[in-house]
């Protein structure tokens, strides 16, 4: 389909009122799901770290807007020492914040092969400026997001995190 062809499909969807397939949403998610709560290991953890690291971080490490270590709590009344979970529906975005938006310093040191390292880099989105359309449905929300395709794209692979 030429871009023209995919602009207007796309407003087609966008114009009337629609929603997922439920079939097909039924048959994504077990073939791409995250597994955010499998014991082996969960989405984004690695098990080597329990033996690599000297101190374990706590909660607060990877939740946005809550201070971690001594830092000063601003945002809400939350320590290191009384760690309050996150609900499972956001959870998620703070994993996923974290790994592409995260900030770079230093961190607890991880021993590996003999070589401590206690410093990290900001996540591949951090310094990037980006533009997310908010619909009245999540189905909306998804379509307006996509990005237009360029015409000399066909063939090439989208580096885009």
């Amino acid at each position: 389909m030429s871009v023209g062809e995919w602009a207007e499909r796309r407003r087609q969807l966008l114009e009337q009122p629609g929603r997922f397939d439920a079939g097909t949403v039924d048959t994504y998610f077990p073939k791409y799901i995250w597994d955010l709560f499998e014991p082996m290991p969960p989405f984004l953890r690695d098990p080597r770290l329990a033996a690599q690291c000297e101190r374990r971080a706590g909660v607060n490490k990877l939740v946005f807007g809550r201070p971690e270590g001594n830092n000063l709590a601003w945002l809400g009344p939350h320590t290191d020492t009384d760690p309050q979970p996150v609900p499972s529906d956001q959870a998620l975005w703070h994993l996923l914040i974290h790994h592409y938006y995260g900030a770079s310093g230093i961190c607890s040191a991880r021993t590996i092969g003999g070589r401590r390292v206690n410093k990290t880099v900001a996540g591949p989105l951090r310094s990037t400026l980006s533009f997310h359309p908010l619909g009245r449905t999540l189905y909306e929300t998804l379509l307006a997001g996509l990005p237009k395709p360029a015409d000399d794209w066909p063939g090439q692979v989208d580096r885009c995190p």
